[in-house]
This record gives C-alpha cells, structure tokens and sequence, in this order.
C-alpha cells in the first residue's frame, strides 16, 4: 500500500465555482485521484472534468446509476450521498480515501497532506481533520478568515445575544465533527458523511488532527446571503427536534412569512463578523488568516470565469 496515497471523494450539487474550487485545490495539495457524483447528471461541470483523464472521475448520478446501488433517486440526500461514498470505496484500492462536500476543502500547513498520512502509525485506520469555518468579513471581504471553536464566556463575548443561537456548535454555524481519511480496503458495512461504519457496526474513528497540528478542514459555509438562501429550504427539509432547533425554527418562522430582510439579518449573525468581533476573535486567536492565492490556484486548472463567487452580502 502506497502509505501517503490519498484519494477524496464528494457527491455535489453546486455552482461552477465552487466545484472548480474544489477540484483545482485538492489537485494542487496532491490528490492522486477525485471521485465526483454529480447529483445533477446534467451538470455542465461532467464534460468539463475530462481534461484530467483518470485523475479526476466524473459520475453523474442518473436514474440507473441510482437503480444499479438500489437507491431511489427521490431517497432524501443523505441515503444518496452515503450510497455514492460506498461505490466510490469499493473501487479505491489503495492509500487513503477522504470524504468532504463540495463547499469543504482539505489543508495542510507545512507538509504535504501526503507526508502526514505516511506519518500516521500503521496500526491506524482513519483520522478525522477538524473544520475551521469560514466567515466574512465586510471590511475587508477578500481575506479568507476562518473562525476556530469558540466555548465557556468566550461565546458570550464574541456573539452577545446571538451566543444562544452558537452555543450548541462552539460558535460555528455548521458543523464541528470534521471530516474523515479512512484507509482503503477496510470491513466496511456502510459509509456516514463524517466517518465510515465497520462489520461490527462501530465507527472507524481512530484519531483526530486540528488546526494546532498544522492541518484542518476548511469550510466554506454559506459564502454569501444568496448561496444560503438557495439552500435554506433544503436545510428546512432536516429539520428534527433537538438539532439545533432553536435556530431552524427560527429560520422555518421567517422563510414561511417571507421575512427576507430578518432571513439577511440572521444569516448576517451566522456568518459575517464585525470590526469589534474580529479584533475580539484576532486578539484571542480564534481566527485563522489564511494567506493563499485562491483564484490563482483555481487558474492554474481552469478558465477564468466573468463573474466570480461573491464572498461578500
């Protein structure tokens, strides 16, 4: 077995951008092969991922593709996203093999991602990378500020009155498990979004690495009011008691009675930062500024596009 091969894999629905993110990052931290399900088997994105040959592997998700895992194609998105995560393990033979979505992207401070998986003892099969998220600042809304977990008065602190609706996630509006690089060619009875199942039915989480160990997971949460919008009823549709309640209820109350300027205001508190949150959070260090030419790393594999992805409003 190739002891740092990595392999990352993501079923998505997502604007040109995004997706080209996604596919020139990982290309460019040393990838040997993406697996992408295209959700939309009509994305344009499929035709546009042959330039890299075998490197990166375009499925769209048809209703046969969908009939051959024994999903319907109507399942909710989370049966479909697991089913494609195990088609896409059964056909990795080797190394590692990690799972992200579209908006996430696997980084590496100081060594090759690859280098710290041939780090790891042999004995482990999997570690989790912890998320930092994204959040926008007006000020300044090119710089990619990403926020740590924030916990105990430090909420209080940062949000004010929003805290009650941060508290649940340390201060992150998305989630704060990370995602994981399990080891190709395990017992594996089912595949999770954040981790893979054994033959006994226990997870395959044998280890974590965070932002203090030189690495994370960036999560690009929601890059502006009109990406999450887009999404906010598909969010709506995971609404359970007892996960995050208080804040999708919320978000349910003001979609139902069309409250589009409140909707701005609280995904402004989720998301956006203001000049005192961000000398609060800088002075503690809760943010991390990441200090790397995104869009010249995405022209290094594709065209420029005419209108790029707001970051900001």
């Amino acid at each position: 077995m190739a002891a740092g091969k990595w392999s990352i894999v993501t079923i998505l629905r997502e604007p040109r951008e995004v997706l080209e993110r996604f596919v020139a990052w990982h290309l460019h931290q040393g990838a040997d092969r993406i697996h992408l399900y295209f959700d939309d088997p009509q994305d344009p994105g499929i035709d546009a991922m042959r330039q890299f040959g075998e490197r990166v592997i375009a499925t769209p998700c048809t209703d046969a593709f969908w009939e051959e895992l024994g999903v319907l194609e109507v399942a909710n998105f989370t049966k479909r996203q697991n089913a494609a995560i195990m088609h896409a393990y059964r056909q990795i033979e080797d190394g590692w093999v990690a799972v992200v979505d579209g908006d996430e992207l696997l980084w590496s401070n100081d060594r090759p991602i690859s280098e710290m998986l041939k780090a790891l003892p042999e004995t482990q099969r999997s570690v989790v990378i912890r998320p930092v998220e994204y959040v926008n600042y007006p000020q300044e809304p090119e710089k990619l500020l990403f926020r740590r977990f924030i916990d105990g008065d430090m909420l209080d602190q940062v949000f004010g009155n929003f805290a009650v609706f941060m508290n649940r996630n340390r201060g992150f509006a998305g989630h704060v498990t990370g995602k994981t690089l399990t080891r190709a060619g395990l017992e594996v009875s089912r595949a999770h979004p954040h981790w893979f199942v054994d033959a006994d039915g226990k997870r395959i989480t044998d280890g974590a690495l965070a932002l203090d160990d030189g690495c994370a997971l960036l999560h690009f949460y929601f890059l502006n009011y009109a990406d999450w919008r887009r999404k906010a009823d598909f969010r709506l549709k995971a609404f359970r008691n007892g996960r995050r309640d208080m804040l999708l209820a919320r978000m349910h109350r003001l979609v139902k009675l069309g409250r589009e300027r409140k909707l701005r205001f609280l995904w402004s508190g989720l998301h956006q930062i203001t000049p005192s949150q961000h000398d609060l959070m800088k002075t503690n260090g809760l943010l991390l500024d990441l200090d790397v030419d995104m869009a010249g790393i995405v022209g290094r594999y594709f065209a420029p596009v005419e209108e790029p992805l707001r970051l900001a409003g």
